[in-house]
């Protein structure tokens, strides 16, 4: 891309990522406006503030027991418009709630919450690097898909399974 002035000599762009703007450094005409700015909207202090200002979402991730990717259906009848379903499309959402909260009350599925809950409260208390965690996740996941939790304490597995991933990775 260069400038479009006649009389300008051929100058670098500058692109403004405050206002979105790209110009030519030589006459400072505004050649491209409202430029698509892909960086993170603000500063974010806490993983919350964090998933409100961001464009796309948290990353999916092991230690996360539906891998960071939900589905919430919600419980007002009204469509993205806001507009009120018809009785047809009503039905067919209540009929996907039903299905969507009998899906998330699996046995599995309870341990899996409450295990990487407690995984966090490790994470956090002992400062333990997101790769170990995810090796974590990935072991016991792997142990409740091969039934090997039955019978045994989940906070023994998961801190066992830690264990392991800091004596792979060499983690103290």
């Amino acid at each position: 891309m260069k400038c479009v002035e006649e009389n300008c000599p051929t100058r670098p762009l500058i692109t403004d990522s405050n206002t979105g703007e790209v110009l030519c450094s030589g006459c400072g005409l505004v050649v491209m406006d409202k430029v698509e700015v892909t960086g993170p909207e603000q500063h974010a202090f806490s993983s919350e503030e964090y998933f409100e200002k961001a464009r796309t979402g948290a990353k999916s991730s092991l230690a996360i027991d539906d891998m960071g990717l939900a589905t919430v259906i919600d419980a007002k009848d009204k469509d993205a418009m806001g507009n009120y379903l018809s009785g047809d499309m009503r039905s067919t959402f209540n009929r996907l709630r039903i299905w969507d909260s009998r899906s998330k009350s699996r046995s599995t599925e309870k341990s899996m919450r409450t295990a990487f809950v407690l995984l966090n409260n490790v994470k956090s208390k002992l400062a333990i690097p997101d790769m170990v965690i995810e090796q974590t996740a990935y072991m016991y996941r792997k142990m409740l898909a091969k039934k090997m939790t039955r019978g045994r304490s989940i906070s023994a597995l998961v801190l066992a399974s830690l264990y392991a991933a800091c004596r792979e990775a060499n983690t103290p």
